[in-house]
């Protein structure tokens, strides 16, 4: 089935309305008409609808059913990602939506060799968030993660919401593992994950001040994207649905 994503100011009276791109899409592209059904997304909820109407470069649907189709994480997962050489992080996103984040975070961090002015970073957020639409379409999120614009890492901690557990892999920590940080059941997680430089002593400091734990994952130091990709696995499959099992309240495991 066709599916496009909309805001809530597109559906009003059980009438659905799609413009634009989307629009096109569904109708030059996909050759859908009049009588086809079509997947509808708006904030989380999933709309099975039927197309009534076409008009050049706009479509209206009309709510056949509203299903109780959980595909998103039952925990939010923020990750604070140190901004990366190259467009790695194009990649990051990517798989980091694929695996449930709920929000990505770049972070100009001290090591960081990539290093964006304001316009610049504005320019790359909107790219960064047309690929976490792709992603989100390609795997069926019921909810796009935002990409937000690149900051500080304190103003990044600053955002975090009450009660989120903050991890951070940091090849110097030695006597806790990640295992012995994934207990309990938050309602939300932030993993920090440090550029190619790794994160200097100051930056641990801060983090620790906002109630961050330092963890190793093995003995081998990891690239930052395959850290970011390897934490956001092993807190799915703790705290969120990559285990496969129905999953309750908090991540918890209904058996």
């Amino acid at each position: 089935m066709a599916r496009v994503y909309v805001t809530q100011e597109q559906i009003k009276d059980q009438l659905i309305t799609v413009t634009g791109q989307d629009a096109k899409h569904v109708t030059a592209v996909l050759r859908c008409v009049v009588g086809d059904s079509l997947e509808v997304i708006c904030e989380g909820l999933v709309y099975e609808t039927e197309i009534v109407a076409i008009e050049k470069g706009a479509l209206s649907a009309k709510i056949v059913a509203i299903p109780d189709i959980q595909v998103e994480q039952p925990i939010e997962i923020y990750l604070l990602q140190g901004l990366p050489k190259g467009d790695k992080l194009e990649w990051i996103i990517q798989k980091s939506v694929e695996l449930g984040v709920y929000q990505i975070l770049p972070i100009a961090m001290e090591r960081s060799v990539s290093l964006l002015t304001a316009e610049k970073g504005k320019k790359k957020r909107d790219r960064w968030q047309a690929i976490a639409m792709e992603a989100g379409k390609q795997c069926r999120r019921n909810r796009i993660p935002e990409v937000v614009v690149p900051q500080k890492l304190e103003q990044a901690l600053q955002s975090l919401p009450a009660g989120c557990k903050i991890l951070t892999p940091w090849e110097e920590e030695a006597a806790k593992g990640i295992g012995a940080f994934l207990q309990g059941k938050p309602s939300a997680v932030a993993i920090i994950i440090g550029p190619e430089g790794g994160i200097s002593e100051k930056e641990i400091d801060l983090i620790r001040s906002y109630g961050g734990e330092t963890v190793t994952m093995g003995p081998r130091i990891l690239r930052t994207e395959t850290a970011a990709i390897a934490a956001l696995t092993m807190v799915g499959y703790a705290w969120g649905d990559l285990h496969g099992e129905k999953v309750g309240e908090h991540g918890t495991a209904d058996k």
